[in-house]
Formats: C-alpha cells, sequence, structure tokens
C-alpha cells in the first residue's frame, strides 16, 4: 500500500503547479497543496483516476489539512496520558482502584 501512496505522490510531484502532496491510505485520503494558477484540479483527477482510484473532492484550507494530520497524534497522546495518570495516582496516593480504574477506562 505504501508503494501505491509513493507513485501516486511522486506522480503528483510531477506535475507543474503541485506545491505538496500526501496520500494515505490509512485514512483514504490525499491532501494535496497547489497553485490554482498553474494547474486545473481536473489534471490533479487524473492522476489517481488513471491510476484506478475514485476521486471525491473536498476543498479545504491549509489550517484545515494541518488540523486532520495532528488530530489523530493528539488523541494519541491524550490516551497515553490518560493511561499513566491512572497507574501514578494509584502507586503514589492509595486512591480507592476505582477511580483510576475508570481514567483507564476513559482512556
Amino acid at each position: 500500500m505504501q508503494d501505491c501512496a509513493n507513485k501516486i505522490e511522486k506522480e503528483l510531484a510531477s506535475l507543474n503547479g503541485i506545491e505538496e502532496a500526501s496520500v494515505s491510505f490509512v485514512t483514504a485520503q490525499a491532501i494535496v497543496k497547489y497553485n490554482p494558477e498553474a494547474i486545473e484540479v481536473t489534471a490533479i483527477k487524473k492522476v489517481f483516476t488513471s491510476l484506478g482510484y475514485a476521486v471525491t473532492e473536498t476543498r479545504g484550507s491549509v489550517t484545515d489539512a494541518f488540523e486532520y494530520k495532528y488530530k489523530e497524534t493528539a488523541r494519541v497522546f491524550s490516551v497515553g496520558i490518560l493511561l499513566l495518570s491512572s497507574c501514578l495516582i494509584h502507586l503514589r496516593t492509595g486512591i480507592t482502584p476505582v477511580i483510576t480504574y475508570s481514567m483507564a477506562l476513559a482512556a
């Protein structure tokens, strides 16, 4: 799958007007930053369709792309903090396990 993502990214990078392209098969999405004065959306879509992929267009800003890219990282970090906190609270304070188990369950 990673080879397919790399192939799509390479094809997109070869087009004039593409500033950045990132393809993720895990999320089934591609984020393409391009100069609309240098390339049309139809040319970008042709790369995907020529390789046998369906295209559903969603337009967003750079801020939206940044937020999407790091949202999953924030979730994983939050879960880790909750699990670590529940263990440390239980070991250091001796608070009833029901509270610490509840924190672990929330994670």
